[in-house]
């Protein structure tokens, strides 16, 4: 995959050098198509490890707490499909010769385009993170909200169960009543919540198999001991400082 992004990245520096000398829209639309399109890619499989820039520790009328900020690569690579689609099918309309093939062209030009707002949307939003208590862990994401309290997580593990979307998964037990609160975009731009389940993306966080092992440290201890665990081991886990 990686060889394919490399690869879509020539090509498309290539279209554009040709469409900047000879002045085709064709080559600069199939350029960007390919530059959008390996951004998408890049986005959405391959992440960075940061050493816990987005995470802080907050005191408030609740208690202790750990925020970690959400990355903006979800909304960011929507923005790159909706905009590298819609490159595709306007070389469509400009290169094809049929007249049938140039208006389902542009009858399917517009359609990626409706995800251009969710994905300004996203990556205009704020407050989007994962906020860790002794009680709950809550998850602000883009398409939806969900507080769980601890008791009522059965297991944390990371998997892929979309390969396009590795994610942290926190199983719920059969009694958890909780319901996550949804935020109206058209698009997903997070693994859509079930009544067993929840994910979080693992490219949008900061040292996501860290948060897995506090994660699943919180779900294993009494509740007695969930404030000293958070206070003691959170922040160095998550910021890779030593516990």
């Amino acid at each position: 995959m990686q060889l394919f992004i490399v690869v879509s990245t020539v090509a498309g520096l290539a279209f554009v050098v040709a469409a900047v000398r000879t002045g085709a829209w064709g080559a600069l639309l199939l350029g960007g198509f390919f530059l959008t399109g390996a951004a998408s890619f890049r986005l959405s499989m391959f992440g960075r490890r940061s050493l816990g820039k987005r995470v802080r520790e907050t005191w408030d009328a609740s208690g202790f707490a750990i925020r970690v900020g959400l990355r903006p690569h979800r909304p960011l690579a929507l923005l790159c499909t909706a905009l590298s689609t819609a490159m595709m099918f306007g070389t469509g309309v400009l290169l094809l010769e049929s007249p049938e093939g140039k208006a389902l062209m542009w009858v399917l030009l517009p359609l990626p385009l409706l995800l251009v707002p969710d994905s300004v949307r996203g990556l205009l939003a704020t407050g989007r993170e994962v906020v860790l208590t002794p009680r709950a862990i809550i998850y602000r994401g883009w398409s939806y909200d969900i507080e769980v309290p601890w008791e009522d997580i059965e297991r944390v593990r990371s998997t892929r169960s979309n390969p396009w979307v590795p994610a942290i998964r926190f199983d719920l037990r059969p009694s958890s009543s909780e319901r996550a609160v949804m935020h109206k975009f058209v698009a997903w731009l997070d693994p859509k919540p079930r009544p067993d389940n929840f994910q979080i993306p693992v490219l949008a966080v900061d040292m996501p198999w860290e948060l897995v092992a506090l994660a699943a440290r919180m779900v294993c201890v009494q509740a007695h001991q969930r404030p000293a665990q958070l206070r003691e081991h959170g922040m160095p886990t998550l910021t890779n400082s030593g516990v």
